[in-house]
């Protein structure tokens, strides 16, 4: 992915609004798996201005993480090249569909992607060329949604729902990312890999006999399909990939209790990703809301 030239074209945009107005403010969504590379671009651009002095957020100061290209939400506020004005840059990255849904206007959205206010960092100053004050915390913090301007995808409009929307550019860069199916810690090292008739039966039946996979019938335990909600590109790439098809209904669990070492309590992800009453290890965000398949 060049996501150089994709930021250059957002580059083009921002001076483009900037004709209009002076202080300009951009919504970035979609895949997270390019929000790493994201992120540190959009720093880079930051310190690539004449007078460099920018301040940002993100939110894994308050989730225990450091690094900045981790996060799944962050706020930019600062002199942009080519920009006038005060230019803030905003990022929520909920996944590759729930991106382009982000997109398209009229869409259904149950759960929009929710972006930093400005105000989160008023008061702070940027006094050193890259300054980070990611660490002023986020804790508390009041989450906007809005409307997205830009939004990574790694696989295309067609493979959604608003394949009939209106979007620019009308061939958009690739994405291209490297998928694996992994098992959890302490599965057969003699399973190395996985043909798509037996993970189209995983995923149809939620969990099956790991003789499926190492063709030893003594092999009783169980195997567990993990995954994401049909927000998710990774997941719309496996199950097209696999055959098993983007919009049908699969079967998934989660994780409810665990120890460092042991899965002790696994669940059934319901439609509407959670019980009544909510189950311990539950989220709503394990609800599928985008072809309406419930799971």
């Amino acid at each position: 992915m060049k996501l150089k030239s994709i930021l250059g074209g957002a580059t083009l945009a921002l001076a483009f609004l900037a004709s209009a107005q002076a202080d300009v403010t951009v919504n970035i969504t979609g895949a997270t798996a390019f929000r790493a590379a994201t992120l540190a671009s959009i720093k880079a651009r930051y310190l690539a201005a004449g007078t460099p002095l920018f301040k940002f957020a993100h939110d894994q100061a308050t989730a225990g993480g450091t690094t900045y290209t981790g996060a799944t939400r962050a706020i930019f506020i600062g002199n942009f090249p080519g920009v006038t004005g005060t230019t803030t840059i905003r990022c929520c990255f909920t996944g590759s569909v729930e991106g382009i849904r982000a997109l398209v206007p009229g869409a259904a959205d149950p759960v929009p992607p929710t972006y930093y206010q400005p105000a989160l960092l008023t008061g702070t100053t940027a006094t050193a060329v890259g300054a980070e004050l990611a660490n002023q915390g986020t804790t508390g913090a009041a989450a906007l949604g809005g409307i997205s301007d830009i939004a990574f995808s790694d696989v295309t409009k067609s493979s959604t729902p608003y394949s009939a929307a209106s979007l620019q550019p009308s061939t958009p860069s690739a994405g291209v990312i490297l998928f694996t199916m992994i098992g959890n810690e302490g599965f057969p090292t003699s399973v190395t890999s996985i043909t798509a008739q037996q993970f189209r039966a995983l995923l149809a039946g939620g969990f099956q006999p790991l003789s499926l996979l190492t063709g030893n019938e003594t092999d009783t335990d169980y195997v567990f399909a993990t995954g994401r909600n049909d927000g998710s590109g990774t997941r719309t790439t496996y199950l097209a990939e696999t055959g098993y098809g983007i919009t049908q209904v699969v079967k998934q669990y989660v994780a409810n209790v665990s120890s460092n070492t042991t899965l002790t309590t696994i669940q059934l992800v319901p439609a509407g990703g959670v019980n009544s009453p909510v189950l311990p290890g539950q989220t709503a965000k394990n609800a599928s809301t985008v072809w309406g398949t419930g799971c």
